[in-house]
């Protein structure tokens, strides 16, 4: 939006531990447009490396911190790069590092979704120079117009082998299987539906119909994670639908795959924890989707994966 000032204001905290600096980021919104618009994706944060930075690092399998072998997502060798690629670690870092394997890794433990690469030559250049690396960890999300939203993320310097042990020293898998929608969404995001707006409401509320959808963030769910538990009251006699997982890709660009589970949720307006077992089609996966097939209206309080 050309010429257009943002109304809002931004605040960040820096904490410096050793080799890492943890980063608390925040936006007040204060917009005059009170559009609820739809969810956006968001660099959370944009990290540039120099000339020398280039090799794009990380661990995109399924067995994560279990010292599985990393990847090289962009070398000399193969020249990819620009445009940025994008991937999925399972382990919630990336690095950019130079010929030693020393660099610069980004740690955000909330997506598992990554853009990076690097764009001109390889391995020479400073700050004033054009060649350059990046690494930006990606997040759906929806930006009231009033909203206070706050995200973290960890910056670490080290060899590849200190940056990945300090990523997993940090990680808080607890994040990533309860979500308390008390006071935000939780990364949460809609397809064809629109909630009351930040602010106005205990838990995610909204009305839904046979073409909306409730989005859960890009995490990692392993094999063995196959129920979700939702706290929640529904109302509309009778709440059917699917759970679609998105299958973790196994290659560099590779398309998502997906598959899905039936539900039927009880709808009297009562507050209850919902089961939907979706054990029969656990695989690694990279989040996953409620797919709504009548009307009805939800007001959910938490969601738990186990």
């Amino acid at each position: 939006m050309n010429n257009c000032p943002g109304e809002c204001t931004f605040e960040a905290w820096y904490r410096l531990e050793g080799k890492t600096v943890r980063v608390t980021s925040r936006i007040n919104n204060d917009r005059s447009d009170r559009t609820l618009y739809p969810a956006r994706s968001q660099e959370q944060p944009a990290v540039y490396t120099n000339g020398p930075w280039y090799k794009l690092v990380s661990y995109l399998g399924d067995a994560p911190f279990t010292g599985g072998a990393l990847t090289e997502i962009c070398t000399k060798e193969n020249g990819l790069g620009w445009p940025w690629e994008h991937f999925w670690p399972t382990e919630y870092w990336t690095a950019l590092v130079d010929d030693d394997n020393y660099g610069l890794g980004v740690y955000n433990g909330q997506t598992c979704l990554f853009i990076g690469g690097f764009a001109g030559k390889m391995g020479k250049g400073g700050p004033k120079d054009a060649p350059t690396g990046y690494i930006s960890p990606l997040s759906s999300e929806i930006l009231d117009h009033n909203i206070v939203y706050t995200y973290q993320y960890a910056l670490i310097v080290g060899s590849l082998d200190e940056i990945r042990k300090t990523a997993g020293l940090i990680d808080d898998p607890k994040c990533r299987s309860f979500f308390d929608f008390t006071n935000d969404r939780s990364h949460f995001t809609y397809e064809n539906i629109t909630d009351k707006g930040w602010g106005k409401q205990t838990g995610l509320e909204f009305d839904f119909n046979a073409e909306g959808k409730l989005v859960s963030p890009a995490i990692y769910l392993d094999k063995n994670c196959g129920k979700l538990l939702l706290d929640a009251a529904f109302t509309g006699g009778e709440v059917r639908g699917k759970l679609t997982l998105k299958h973790l890709p196994r290659t560099r660009n590779q398309e998502i795959e997906t598959c899905s589970v039936d539900f039927v949720l009880a709808a009297d307006g009562t507050r209850q924890l919902h089961t939907i077992d979706f054990s029969a089609i656990a695989c690694p996966s990279i989040g996953f989707s409620l797919d709504f097939a009548g009307d009805g209206h939800a007001q959910i309080f938490s969601a738990q994966l186990t």
